[in-house]
């Protein structure tokens, strides 16, 4: 027993005096009742404390989790489309050095290669930019600032003008 809740029970029992010697115990047991409630009360908090926090760590691993899996698809279809990229890539090749190729084929094979790769190239990253911006979720949670955006849009990827070609190429793949 505390000091306090000691004096508190002496001052009792001197009150329950008339009850002779049964009145330090009905103080005692009075105090022993308060203090369990109070013990209980106080279990209680801790109790509904910790199942705040394991709802909030649950709630952030689900957060997690479906990040993750938004990464994964994320990968998957950029690397689908980069595959697209370079088989047209590989082809364009092929018909640029192909023997018998005219001028012009090897002209428009020349400036499809230049577009496809620059579109393979501005994918990648901008592909990247998607997956830092998880991964500053997954490490900082949702909502969380990110100091890529503070910079507005500096190191943003600069294409080159590829005409309609490379518009159209480039809508086709991220259909797919």
């Amino acid at each position: 027993m505390n000091k306090e809740l000691g004096d508190a029970v002496s001052r009792i029992a001197d009150s329950l005096s008339p009850l002779g010697a049964v009145a330090r115990i009905v103080a005692e047991g009075c105090a022993a009742r308060l203090e369990m409630r109070r013990l209980t009360l106080e279990g209680k908090q801790i109790e509904a404390e910790q199942l705040e926090r394991t709802a909030r760590i649950d709630n952030r691993q689900a957060n997690v989790t479906e990040i993750l899996q938004t990464m994964r698809r994320e990968v998957a279809k950029g690397e689908r489309n980069a595959k697209k990229y370079r088989d047209c890539f590989t082809n364009l090749q092929r018909d640029y050095l192909r023997p018998g190729a005219t001028t012009m084929e090897k002209e428009m094979s020349a400036s499809l290669m230049r577009d496809m790769a620059d579109i393979l190239s501005g994918s990648h990253t901008r592909d990247g930019g998607v997956l830092t911006g998880h991964i500053h979720e997954v490490l900082n949670g949702a909502g969380a600032l990110d100091p890529r955006q503070s910079s507005s849009r500096q190191g943003a990827p600069k294409q080159r003008s590829a005409g309609r070609r490379a518009g159209t190429a480039s809508a086709v793949a991220e259909r797919s």
